[in-house]
C-alpha cells in the first residue's frame, strides 16, 4: 500500500512540475510559412509562401505552415489548438483554415483542420497524409520535401471541396480610387499647373505639374494595386498644362473654362502605411492574417 501511495505521489509531483513550466508562446502571424528552426531556406520559404498565396486567391482557403523547435510541456494537439485559436485561419463563417505544425525536436507533427474542411480533410485523410506522405521524408531527414509533399497533398484534397468563391475586397477600393480620388487629383493638378505657367512657362510648368501629380497620386494608387493610374494622371496633367490656351488675362479664375469653378473644399492628403515584413518567412507578402475561422480539434497527429 505504501508503495502505491509513493507512486501516486511521484506521478502527481511530476505532473505538477510539467504544469509549472511555461508553455511555448504562439508566434505572431504575419506570413503563411513561419519557420523558427531555420530548417527552410529563404528561397524555399518564398516558394512555399507563393504556392499557398496563389491557392488562397483561387480557392479562398487559408493554409499555414509552422515549424517550431518544441511544443513542450504541452502536447502537439494542445499547442496546435492554441495556434489555431490565436491565428484564426480560414474565412469567418466558412472556417476553411488548415495548419501544418512541425515540432522538430519533439519529432512530432500535426495537421489541424478548421470546421469547414473537416469533410474533405477528415481525420482519416489527415492521418494518411501525416503517416504516408510527410513522415517518410522526415525519417529520411528531408524536411523540405516532407513539408512540400504534405502541402501539395492537402491542396489536392481541398481543391475538390465545394467552397464559397473567394471575395475580392480590393475591387471596391480600386473603383473608389479611380472614380473619386482620381478626378480630385486631376482638378487640383490643373489649377496648380496653370498657376505655375504664370511663373515658369508652358514646358517647365507641365513637367513640374506631371511630376507632382504622379508622385502624390502614386502613394494612394500603388497602395490600391493600380499603380498604372498614377502614370495616367501624370500624363493627363502634363498634356492639359502644356496644351491649355487661356482666354483673356490670367487673373483671378479667368484661366478656367467658361462656367467652370473650383470647389470650395480644402482637400488634404492621407498617409499610407506599409506592413512590416516577417524575417522568418523570407517573403514580401507580409500582410497575411487570419480571416476569423475556427477549428474544433479535427485533424491528425504523428511522429517520425
Amino acid at each position: 500500500m505504501l508503495r502505491i501511495v509513493l507512486i501516486l505521489l511521484a506521478a502527481l509531483w511530476g505532473e505538477g512540475l510539467a504544469l509549472a513550466q511555461e508553455v511555448q508562446p504562439v508566434p505572431k502571424l504575419a506570413v503563411r510559412v513561419t519557420d523558427l528552426t531555420e530548417t527552410l531556406s529563404q528561397d524555399q520559404r518564398s516558394s512555399l509562401e507563393a504556392k499557398l498565396a496563389d491557392f488562397e486567391r483561387r480557392k479562398g482557403a487559408q493554409i499555414a505552415v509552422l515549424v517550431v523547435p518544441t511544443v513542450k510541456p504541452e502536447t502537439i494537439e494542445e499547442f496546435s489548438i492554441r495556434v489555431m485559436e490565436g491565428w484564426k485561419l480560414g474565412r469567418k463563417g466558412v472556417n476553411d483554415g488548415v495548419l501544418l505544425l512541425v515540432a522538430k525536436q519533439d519529432r512530432k507533427l500535426r495537421i489541424e483542420v478548421g470546421y469547414g474542411l473537416e469533410g474533405a480533410l477528415s481525420d482519416i485523410v489527415s492521418k494518411r497524409i501525416v503517416s504516408d506522405v510527410i513522415a517518410p521524408h522526415f525519417k529520411a531527414g528531408d524536411f523540405v520535401a516532407g513539408i512540400d509533399a504534405g502541402v501539395d497533398a492537402m491542396l489536392s484534397v481541398i481543391a475538390g471541396e465545394p467552397l464559397p468563391e473567394p471575395t475580392q475586397p480590393d475591387d471596391d477600393i480600386q473603383n473608389i480610387m479611380l472614380f473619386v480620388f482620381g478626378p480630385m487629383v486631376l482638378l487640383l493638378s490643373f489649377a496648380g499647373g496653370f498657376m505655375l505657367r504664370d511663373k515658369f512657362g508652358r514646358l517647365p510648368s507641365a513637367a513640374i505639374n506631371a511630376a507632382a501629380t504622379g508622385g502624390i497620386s502614386s502613394i494612394f494608387f500603388l497602395a490600391a494595386g493600380i499603380g498604372w493610374a498614377a502614370v495616367v494622371t501624370a500624363a493627363i496633367a502634363f498634356a492639359v498644362t502644356w496644351l491649355w490656351r487661356p482666354r483673356g488675362p490670367r487673373s483671378g479664375s479667368s484661366w478656367l473654362p467658361s462656367g467652370a469653378s473650383l470647389p470650395d473644399n480644402d482637400w488634404s492628403s492621407r498617409r499610407s502605411r506599409s506592413s512590416s515584413t516577417n524575417d522568418s518567412s523570407g517573403s514580401s507578402d507580409s500582410d497575411f492574417s487570419g480571416g476569423g475561422g475556427e477549428s474544433g480539434g479535427g485533424g491528425a497527429s504523428g511522429d517520425w
